[in-house]
């Protein structure tokens, strides 16, 4: 895009983030289903209802891994998440800091993006044959 070589794309706000910040290129809207704190654009859900993609992170542990290890780990995780420097730091890279309420609550929200993604990648087969 910044080169001129394409009309549009879809990107990582991160990586996306130099060209918007310098004026190569105009962001036209977040992906997500809800706004962007840190991009002041409408969402693609506002034009087309349901639409929501979003990059997101997390940490995984092997199967049978002890509840108090992973308990321990996300408390740990949870902890880096809050300071104010880490947040500082992931808001320049327009990353936007959204911890899970619980270890559960992530378990649930993780199956239900890969869900989706298993989903979206069968339709996009089924209509590229």
């Amino acid at each position: 895009m910044a080169a001129g070589d394409t009309d549009i794309s879809f990107a990582t706000a991160p990586s996306a983030k130099a060209a918007i910040d310098t004026g190569k290129v105009v962001a036209l809207a977040v992906t997500s289903g809800q706004p962007s704190r840190l991009l002041p654009y409408p969402t693609i859900g506002q034009t087309v209802p349901g639409y929501d993609v979003s990059n997101w992170w997390g940490v995984f542990a092997p199967k049978g891994t002890p509840r108090e290890v992973l308990d321990a780990l996300f408390k740990a995780s949870n902890d880096v998440l809050a300071l104010a420097d880490v947040q500082q730091g992931m808001a320049a890279g327009y990353e936007e800091v959204t911890p899970s309420a619980s270890l559960d609550a992530f378990g649930a929200f993780a199956r239900k993006e890969g869900s989706k993604g298993l989903r979206l990648a069968r339709e996009s087969l089924d209509t590229a044959n």
